[in-house]
């Protein structure tokens, strides 16, 4: 921990997988075994603000196109990774470093609540809620999303 000066939660969680998760995790497994384009096609434009995504059309086709191109195998392990996280509460907690939580205020992969909680473990911990977007800051308020860590970084 010495090494760290500040660490961003972008859209992610330090919470590990609740059962109820795991076993959502291993349904989508067999969908992707089935085949990953129907899992591609359902969870990508899924992880928009569906108020912008016709207005990104564009990006979330061209992340469909990338997804396309791995492998199933990759595509089990991203998943297989996510259920298997580890909890990182402790280091969140009590890390003297600086931290600051990124939040889409429409997620529905990673709920305001678990934000919220993550945020209310110190006090020295800022939460970011971006308004309108949900799971893809980075293209759905690039601008906003830059402004944030690059003022984090700054200070």
């Amino acid at each position: 921990q010495d090494l760290i000066e500040g660490l961003v939660l972008f859209h992610s969680t330090a919470f590990p997988d609740s059962e109820d998760r795991k076993n959502d995790r291993e349904r989508v497994i067999g969908l992707v075994q089935r085949g990953k384009r129907i899992y591609i096609n359902a969870v990508i434009p899924s992880l928009f603000a569906e108020e912008s995504r016709n207005d990104l059309k564009p990006e979330i086709d061209r992340l469909m196109e990338i997804a396309n191109g791995f492998s199933d195998q990759g595509i089990i392990a991203n998943i297989r990774g996510m259920m298997e996280r580890k909890d990182r509460i402790e280091g969140l907690k009590n890390g003297v470093f600086k931290k600051m939580i990124v939040h889409g205020e429409l997620d529905t992969v990673i709920s305001i609540d678990d934000a919220k909680n993550m945020a209310a473990l110190n006090r020295n911990i800022q939460l970011e809620v971006v308004e309108n977007i949900s799971h893809m800051g980075h293209l759905e308020a690039p601008e906003k999303c830059f402004e944030l860590i690059y003022n984090f970084c700054k200070n």
